[in-house]
């Protein structure tokens, strides 16, 4: 593979397996996904039109192209000063992550709500893969306001409401579009 700043593209990846795989292997493959509108700029590439086969290459390019994109954050990330061959921020120390959550309330409208701010109030939930269904996993990635959160009496939202990481680390970042939707419910296991 040419050496290039940066992380790779899925293209990129996808050129470097059918370099380093025997030729009567990578064909067939190939010939199917000939003409298949792909999404290679999305996180999880999209094929449009999916013939047998053609997701497992699509993943596997996506995990790949995560993995250039998580080592190419981390090696930039041991320079202390920028300098102008860099492809991403050099080292800033610890940061949080930054997510706007929108909230609604159903039950006691007709008192006044306020969440106090640093009150850890969600984390992230998903659905993983089960036996007949599938099964709620929380990873541990929780989230707390970064202000007060106020419901007037009879006002019931939604209200939207900038939080933060309950911890430092880019995995944070990472959590999947509508599934930061598990309130943390206040006992033992709240730390």
């Amino acid at each position: 593979m040419i050496p290039k700043t940066g992380p790779y593209t899925i293209d990129e990846l996808f050129s470097f397996w059918q370099s380093i795989v025997d030729r009567g292997y990578s064909q067939p493959f190939v010939e199917q996904l000939k003409g298949l509108s792909i999404d290679s700029g999305a996180d999880i590439p999209v094929v449009l039109a999916n013939p047998k086969g053609s997701e497992v290459f699509t993943q596997m390019m996506a995990q790949a192209k995560r993995v250039s994109q998580a080592v190419d954050r981390n090696a930039q990330a041991f320079f202390i000063r920028a300098s102008s061959g860099q492809s991403d921020l050099p080292a800033q120390g610890g940061s949080h992550a930054i997510v706007d959550l929108t909230f609604e309330r159903t039950l006691r409208l007709e008192l006044h709500l306020t969440i106090p701010a640093g009150f850890i109030l969600a984390e992230e939930e998903q659905i993983d893969w089960g036996d007949t269904t599938g099964v709620a996993v929380k990873p541990g990635r929780r989230y707390m306001l970064t202000a007060p959160l106020h419901f007037a009496p009879g006002e019931r939202g939604p209200k939207n409401a900038i939080s933060m990481s309950e911890k430092e680390g880019y995995g944070y970042n990472d959590s999947e579009a509508d599934t930061i939707t598990a309130l943390v419910q206040p006992g033992n296991k709240l730390s």
